[in-house]
């Protein structure tokens, strides 16, 4: 079953004057399903145990409750616990009102307002048991169309006129949008905004009879325009992709059992004024596709403007009377009906001249080779930019280093910018972690520029442990991506605090990653002077194999742990003097502390010296 098929079931429930609807929503659906529950609703169908098992394996999102969202099972999952403990009950109880269920949006028709209060309060009380709750209130889920009011379900803003009418809810723009703005971050992002844009055409059948064809995909056009995308299909094409969703939807309503007269979601029987409103007939002067699509042709200030206060604008632009009249009633559709704060990003061509480099970029990343920017360069000058530059608006960059680098090859002047407001509001932190989720995306990555990345990440979220001392999902997510062990990963790290050379001799294999995380361990004036031995000519192993007995590790254990303690005696003098000698807690701190900074210099004093070789091993 599909959208469309609980749509038309909806337009069959309202023909019949079940116009009281309830429209409710499941909070947090997936992540509130109890999983002994849902094995036992699965062995109610399923007679092998294995098969359970498997599901249970499959479902597990790593918690005792809920399962993986993002699993293909999910939803099948959901459908079946939901319809054992919800739908079949539901049928049995209350045959008079029926329910209708998408995923976890739910619909129940009934005859009157009160039985639909009546209804939601039942709806509640069943799905408890199931450990599910109602998202909404009575206030704002109960919808009585008989009386002219409109309920949003599916996407659509559904209405009674002589039979159901469905228009294109605002919440559905806001996905097109969304879509759009994912599109950004994918290869080939244009194909990728183009496949968008049709496939949230393709759900949009049932509002084809309703909408202004013309003004719908001029809309289209501007949205993606704001996006940076120009290249997208002509109205022509918009419509008939548009005009193949109502014919699905004509054909699924017949199946249903839709009379074909009576709200038709879109009448298979159009009049000529209908289709020649929605632009079926010839089109006379007609916008070109470049035109349709380019964002200079549209007035910035019907952006963000629908088509009925457009229309009562150019009605009014040469009457005050009228004007102020179209101001009140704007003012009062605004405040009864919820409005999309305004995104904080747009699309603009800035001068390359104007754009400077995140001062962050080379510290972290260092510089890209000439090789990879001649590369980047002839495909973009083959293939165009897929992805816009990433700035702030005083034009600091955070993602496209390498693009812009690369435009100043191609003696460019201006490169499409998406200028981003929303990452300057969050702080430098947020602007740091794009920039490093953009260098990750390079095609050629250093061991030490993977460390990089991953010393930056650290440093943002933390010490990348949990308070027990395991490592994070930081270090395991990246070195899955690196195709190295967490521990490699680490190793590499520590070698951005040795001097060049000794990074230069890893690197190059004339120093093993072990012999470079030993050196790492040496006091900085033996790093600088084993560095300026190879400097010198010397061969890096016969360097190493000097300087190897005098790896202070212990000491350096040691010595930090003895600071720890020093600290921590510290901080319990400051309490001692702030409270009293007299707190038992404080003297128990203090005497553990001295007993083992006692015990630690016993230690210290029973080893021996830190700078004596160690025994040559014996040769049979």
């Amino acid at each position: 079953r599909s959208v469309y098929d609980a749509l038309a079931i909806a337009e069959q429930r309202s023909n019949a004057r079940l116009t009281s609807w309830v429209v409710e929503d499941l909070k947090d659906a997936f992540g509130r399903i109890p999983r002994n529950r849902l094995l036992d609703v699965m062995r109610t169908r399923i007679t092998d145990e294995r098969t359970v098992a498997l599901i249970d394996v499959l479902a597990d999102s790593g918690k005792k409750r809920g399962i993986e969202q993002g699993s293909p099972l999910s939803p099948l999952l959901l459908n079946t616990y939901l319809d054992h403990l919800l739908d079949k009950p539901w049928e049995k109880r209350f045959p008079n009102w029926p329910l209708i269920r998408w995923a976890d949006d739910i619909l129940v028709t009934c005859p009157t307002e009160k039985d639909a209060r009546e209804a939601r309060e039942e709806l509640g009380k069943l799905l408890t048991p199931a450990g599910m709750t109602l998202k909404g209130n009575p206030t704002t889920s109960i919808k009585k169309l008989s009386a002219g009011e409109s309920a949003e379900w599916l996407g659509f803003e559904l209405r009674i006129n002589g039979g159901m009418e469905a228009r294109i809810a605002e919440a559905r723009w806001w996905k097109l949008e969304e879509s759009l703005e994912q599109a950004h971050t994918q290869p080939m992002a244009p194909l990728v905004a183009n496949a968008a844009i049709t496939g949230w055409l393709d759900q949009l059948g049932p509002t084809y009879g309703y909408e202004e064809v013309r003004e719908v995909t001029e809309r289209i056009a501007r949205t993606a325009c704001g996006f940076g995308f120009d290249e997208i299909p002509d109205e022509k094409g918009l419509r008939d992709c548009w005009e193949r969703a109502h014919g699905r939807w004509q054909q699924i309503r017949q199946t249903i059992g839709v009379s074909a007269d009576v709200g038709a979601g879109g009448s298979a029987c159009l009049t000529k004024a209908t289709k020649r409103r929605n632009g079926e007939g010839a089109l006379k002067g007609a916008s070109s596709p470049s035109n349709l699509a380019r964002a200079d042709c549209i007035p910035p200030s019907t952006l963000n403007v629908t088509p009925a206060r457009r229309e009562g604008r150019r009605q009014s632009a040469g009457d005050p009377v009228k004007a102020t009249a179209l101001r009140a009633a704007s003012s009062t559709n605004g405040a009864s009906k919820m409005q999309k704060p305004k995104p904080k990003k747009r699309i603009e061509f800035r001068p390359l001249a104007d754009l400077r480099p995140h001062p962050r970029q080379a510290d972290l990343f260092g510089e890209c080779s000439d090789q990879e920017i001649e590369e980047l360069a002839a495909d973009i000058g083959k293939n165009g930019l897929a992805h816009a530059i990433e700035i702030t608006p005083d034009g600091i960059i955070i993602a496209g280093h390498r693009r812009v680098k690369a435009y100043w090859h191609l003696k460019r002047t201006k490169v499409c910018c998406w200028v981003r407001e929303d990452l300057e509001e969050l702080g430098e932190q947020a602007i740091e972690q794009r920039l490093i989720e953009d260098n990750l995306n390079r095609r050629q990555l250093s061991k030490l520029d993977q460390a990089r990345l991953y010393a930056a990440l650290r440093k943002i979220r933390g010490n990348d442990e949990s308070d027990n001392g395991e490592t994070g999902d930081i270090r395991d997510i990246l070195a899955t991506r690196f195709g190295v062990s967490g521990r490699t990963l680490d190793r590499w790290r520590r070698m951005l605090a040795v001097p060049r050379e000794i990074q230069r001799a890893v690197e190059l294999q004339m120093l093993t990653l072990s012999q470079g995380t030993k050196i790492a361990d040496l006091p900085p004036s033996t790093q600088n002077e084993i560095a300026e031995r190879i400097r010198n000519g010397e061969n890096p192993k016969h360097v190493f194999n000097i300087y190897r007995g005098a790896s202070p590790v212990r000491k350096s254990s040691i010595e930090t742990t003895i600071a720890k303690l020093v600290r921590a005696i510290d901080d319990c003098e400051n309490v001692r003097g702030k409270i009293g000698d007299s707190t038992p807690a404080t003297v128990t701190n203090l005497k553990r502390a001295a007993r083992k900074l006692n015990e630690l210099v016993t230690t210290i004093e029973a080893k021996p010296p830190l700078g004596k070789q160690r025994p040559a091993k014996q040769t049979r």
